[in-house]
């Protein structure tokens, strides 16, 4: 039986000379940087995090970095960025031991790669971000096989519950990349290294499965929708195979600054990978996004996983960070505060469930909160909250009940009452 973890999910810090606050920065900013800027990030995160109200939820296992840790891969900013990530490690309770990490495209010394010849820079590239006595090289090393800076550019840390891959998309940027755009590359012969070793050992069925990586290996539309991306992630579609065939559970990743929860099911394999997009924790957003995005993080809590159908199931929390404070999200923001994962049934399913289930309440009674479908219909729990709104409000819509709540309020406050005209 698959443990209940839950993982807290941080990505693109930025750490460097265009911070969101004065201390996420190690260098002395301009003044003219330094306005409107407030003075503690860390101090925020640290006092919204020991609060009851987020504590009450549970201890929190693991904590996952997918990249983007600093924006220059100058040294002084890895070594804030060490500084940052063990505060942040430490407020959220969670041991070294239990910090996974990649690297992202901003974590790639370019200066030292306009040197010649290649092999120079190939050996320097990731000096920065692997220097002694930090904690992304102290994890880099505890590690059970691989490296992020030489072949095979994947690492895996195996513990008796946990596997999880770190791969280095970033591992082939360059100042001036092909096509101009930071696009990310898995390369085959990574994955088929991956694949070589992944059939060498063995995995436990109770084992949790993730695969860290920076760049998004699944296209998004963008808030232009005409805009082409050129930063997904080149043999993405082969990774997913790779993954689908060993069964794992779970794909996080950053790059892009906007969230997204999707499913997705190879078409060859079938099994369906959760993919966290994670967004960005401290970032400076570009202005386009005002009203789409926020600084984010998130706490997955992967519940447990079907036993016929080898899917995990859970939910995902996400908080924003906006005009000095942390708020939970909303839709309009990427997530919803809680945002279900693992559901198997159709959107037609639930919502003839909750019909039924509703027909039933209703003849005895003029209300119903949300709560008792979720206790009558496990399969709710797991559901997107879209999925879980719309089956809903049209499953009142066909028995003429009313439901008296936004999408935006917490599940629990869902309330659906008997209409005048109604039943």
């Amino acid at each position: 039986m698959l443990a209940k973890t839950r993982i807290a999910v941080i990505s693109d810090l930025h750490i460097g000379d265009d911070p969101i606050a004065l201390d996420l920065s190690p260098h002395d900013l301009p003044e003219e940087k330094k306005v409107g800027l407030p003075k503690s990030f860390l101090e925020t995160f640290e006092k919204y995090v020991s609060s009851d109200s987020f504590k009450m939820a549970g201890s929190i296992d693991m904590l996952c970095i997918t990249g983007d840790i600093s924006h220059k891969a100058n040294p002084n900013e890895f070594r804030h960025a060490n500084d940052v990530v063990s505060k942040l490690a430490v407020a959220l309770n969670i041991p070294e031991e239990q910090v996974y990490y990649v690297p992202g495209n901003h974590d790639v010394h370019w200066p030292v790669m306009q040197l010649q010849p290649q092999t120079f820079w190939q050996q320097y590239r990731y000096k920065p971000l692997l220097q002694p006595d930090l904690i992304f090289q102290r994890r880099h090393n505890e590690k059970k096989i691989g490296a992020f800076d030489t072949d095979p550019h994947f690492v895996v840390w195996h513990s008796e519950k946990r596997l999880i891959v770190g791969i280095n998309s970033a591992a082939f940027d360059a100042p001036e990349p092909e096509h101009g755009k930071h696009h990310g590359i898995v390369h085959q012969e990574t994955l088929d290294s991956l694949e070589n070793y992944l059939n060498s050992i063995s995995i436990a069925s109770d084992e949790l499965r993730i695969c860290l990586l920076h760049h998004h290996p699944i296209n998004y539309s963008d808030v232009n929708p005409n805009y082409p991306d050129f930063s997904l992630a080149t043999n993405a579609g082969n990774l997913f195979e790779l993954l689908s065939r060993n069964r794992f559970d779970l794909i996080i990743h950053g790059h892009r600054h906007i969230p997204q929860l999707l499913h997705r099911a190879t078409t060859t394999n079938g099994h369906p990978i959760t993919i966290l997009g994670a967004g960005s924790l401290s970032a400076k957003l570009n202005s386009e996004w005002y009203g789409v995005a926020q600084n984010q993080f998130h706490v997955i809590e992967v519940a447990g996983r079907n036993d016929e159908t080898s899917i995990a199931y859970g939910n995902v929390a996400t908080w924003n960070f906006a005009g000095g404070v942390w708020k939970e999200s909303h839709h309009q923001l990427g997530l919803c505060a809680t945002e279900g994962f693992g559901s198997r049934s159709t959107p037609i399913e639930l919502q003839q469930s909750i019909e039924n289930q509703l027909t039933s309440y209703f003849s005895s009674t003029a209300f119903c909160r949300w709560n008792l479908l979720e206790e009558a219909i496990p399969a709710l729990r797991y559901a997107s909250t879209k999925v879980a709104y719309e089956a809903l409000c049209k499953a009142a819509e066909a028995i003429g009940v009313e439901v008296v709540a936004g999408m935006d309020t917490k599940k629990q406050n869902w309330m659906i009452v008997k209409s005048s005209d109604g039943i």
